[in-house]
């Protein structure tokens, strides 16, 4: 639950930081207060049947419905004035090409069977960088945003050549 909280609080960042950036605290002030409220009353009925992970499932929940729901809204509102529909397309090919390459390692890390210590570590983070590389270059291979940081990261290369004159 630790890991999916903090992968839905680093979904939220981006949207916060426009948000904070803005100005836009007067839009946000009930947000906070709800998302304060149903945090805590969640979490003081989920920890009586789930204990610390009651409380930690209760967080995530809070955030869910504010990070995913008031958030976004005022984002395409009042910033980016895009309609939430494709917000949410593009956030949802986000989450779900991150879900699907995480399942993918995960299977492959847990076939292989790796014993603990430092190489093992070091071997699961190479198959996890691989696959991630791989889905990035399958989901988004065609998007603008990929190519424009693409040609970025070729003349960046073409730079380090020309200077060092090798590679």
């Amino acid at each position: 639950f630790i890991v999916i909280s903090f992968y839905i609080n680093g979904l939220r960042h981006v949207n916060l930081v426009f948000l904070h950036g803005y100005g836009l605290f007067w839009k946000m002030r009930w947000n906070t207060f709800l998302e304060g409220i149903l945090n805590l009353c969640l979490s003081l009925l989920l920890v009586k049947d789930m204990g610390l992970s009651g409380v930690v499932l209760g967080t995530i929940i809070s955030s869910v419905v504010s990070g995913w729901i008031i958030e976004p809204y005022i984002l395409c509102t009042y910033i980016i004035h895009i309609r939430y529909v494709l917000y949410w397309i593009v956030y949802m090919k986000f989450f779900l090409s991150t879900i699907f390459m995480s399942g993918i390692s995960y299977i492959i890390i847990g076939f292989l069977g790796l014993l603990p210590g430092w190489k093992a570590l070091l071997i699961r983070l190479v198959i996890s960088l691989f696959i991630y590389i791989i889905g990035l270059w399958l989901f988004w291979r065609k998007d603008k945003n990929y190519l424009e940081l693409k040609e970025r990261f070729i003349d960046l290369l073409k730079g380090i050549k020309k200077r060092t004159g090798r590679m």
